[in-house]
């Protein structure tokens, strides 16, 4: 059965936008019209990895250094009165890791890193900051929390090889701190 009428064709629209679809096309269709619809359907896409590569980082999921301060400053700039820490986390000798058991190896332990990040309740927001550099904004009420796990060798990770080793840092921000 085909669209009759320019009330079918709206009602045809309107539930289709209404299931979620971005665009669709309705026989007849005009052949020009339609290469037009996917050449804008594909340059959205492509907009949107973009997008998505410059606020996440692939490898660990978590906001990439430049997204991720700019998240933190917007975060500190709407809660002026609060006190806030930085947890910055690097992995010692990943360079090493990687020369003697391959860069997969030295990927897996990095993601490792970055997923104990997401699953603890204090984390604000994360980030990767240079290839083996974490960092956290957390609140201030977390930092017992960083002292337990950091007496912990490598935060009770076990990453299979001797040769990790994580070292953390903790900076307190204070109202009106600058984080660059």
């Amino acid at each position: 059965a085909g669209i009759n009428s320019e009330a079918d064709r709206d009602s045809v629209e309107a539930t289709c936008l209404e299931l979620g679809a971005s665009d669709f096309v309705v026989k007849p269709y005009n052949a020009r019209s339609l290469k037009n619809r996917i050449k804008s359907l594909i340059r959205l896409r492509e907009s949107t990895n973009i997008l998505a590569s410059l606020e996440k980082d692939s490898l660990t999921g978590l906001y990439t250094k430049d997204f991720f301060y700019h998240v933190v400053e917007e975060f500190l700039k709407m809660h002026p009165d609060e006190n806030y820490a930085m947890w910055v986390t690097g992995i010692d000798g990943l360079k090493v890791i990687n020369e003697e058991y391959g860069i997969v190896q030295g990927d897996d332990i990095l993601r490792m890193l970055a997923a104990f990040r997401f699953e603890q309740e204090g984390f604000i927001y994360a980030g990767r900051i240079e290839g083996d550099k974490f960092a956290a904004l957390v609140k201030e009420s977390f930092i017992p929390f960083i002292f337990e796990i950091t007496k912990t060798p490598n935060m009770g990770i076990d990453f299979s090889l001797a040769s990790v080793v994580v070292k953390h840092g903790l900076y307190r921000i204070r109202p009106n701190s600058s984080l660059r």
